[in-house]
């Protein structure tokens, strides 16, 4: 009992050493966006703090739109993943552009003030240039690599909107579901709740076999 008593308290003592993030995580509360989701009626959001270049945004994406009526399959970084053939003539893996300069279906993030940008970019991770790209990733970037080099701050009550990129809204479907991942900082205090409840029941095991022992 003492031995495993111990373990366990060195790996509390180890996980309360283990160095937190020192940039701050940008939280984005769990939404779901329409595919008719355009720049006026995207869900909105309002920031929760003050934000710089170098803090982080880190969420999780599932779901495809339809748009041209499923003429074109998308997931949020505006990857194909079907028809065969899309009607802009793309094909799996691969993206199309809408005027703005972003793919067409990519979810994108912003307001008047800062602009609007694709949350998740077009790369290897979400899927470009693969055959079957996925429907469900994640990414972890620093706000000045989401929203331009310009980028200075974001602060407490900003109202951040997220829409789907298109210019005809008439015929599409589908959605995207968008989470934030926790910060590796409170996965580590979780981790050291667990691991504390743990030290208090086998000391209060071992007092009790000690006190039978004793009698």
């Amino acid at each position: 009992m003492s031995r495993l008593t111990s373990s366990l308290s060195a790996f509390v003592l180890v996980l309360a050493a283990t160095p937190c993030a020192r940039a701050d995580l940008l939280v984005i509360p769990p939404l779901t966006i329409s595919g008719m989701s355009t720049i006026t009626t995207g869900p909105t959001f309002v920031v929760s703090g003050n934000y710089g270049p170098m803090d982080m945004v880190n969420v999780q994406v599932a779901g495809t739109v339809d748009i041209a009526s499923g003429g074109y399959t998308a997931n949020a970084a505006g990857v194909v993943l079907s028809p065969p053939l899309t009607n802009q003539g793309t094909v799996p893996g691969s993206i199309a552009l809408t005027p703005s300069g972003f793919p067409f279906a990519a979810l994108m993030i912003g307001n008047p003030t800062l602009g609007y940008f694709p949350l998740f970019p077009a790369d290897a991770n979400s899927g470009l240039g693969s055959p079957t790209p996925p429907s469900s990733f994640p990414t972890m970037r620093q706000l000045d690599a989401l929203f331009g080099a310009t980028f200075t701050s974001l602060t407490n009550g900003t109202v951040l909107r997220l829409w789907v990129n298109d210019t005809d809204y008439s015929d599409n479907s589908g959605s995207f579901r968008v989470q934030t991942v926790p910060e590796p900082a409170s996965l580590v205090m979780a981790a050291l709740g667990v691991a504390f409840v743990l030290v208090r029941r086998v000391r209060l095991k071992m007092s009790s076999v000690q006190d039978r022992v004793a009698a």
